[in-house]
C-alpha cells in the first residue's frame, strides 16, 4: 500500500527497514526507526541501502548514486 502514497507521505513515518517508506524515496534510519529522505551521497554498504531515487551503491566510495 505505501507503493501508492506520494513521496511526502511517509516522511517521518516509523519503520523498521527502509521498504517500509514510500517508493523509497525514503530510507529508515535504523536507529531512530523513521522514514528520510535519502539523497546522493547517503552511505552504504550494498545497494540494498539506497533509495529508488540514487538506486546504486559505489563500490568503492560506499555511497548511494544513479
Amino acid at each position: 500500500p505505501w507503493e501508492q502514497l506520494p513521496d511526502y507521505k511517509c516522511y517521518r513515518k516509523r519503520c523498521s527497514t527502509s521498504s517500509d517508506c514510500c517508493r523509497r524515496y525514503n530510507v529508515c534510519d535504523p536507529q531512530v526507526k523513521v522514514c528520510y529522505d535519502c539523497w546522493y551521497g547517503y552511505s552504504c554498504e550494498s545497494s540494498r541501502d539506497c533509495c529508488q531515487r540514487y538506486p546504486y551503491c559505489h563500490p568503492r566510495k560506499k555511497i548511494c548514486y544513479n
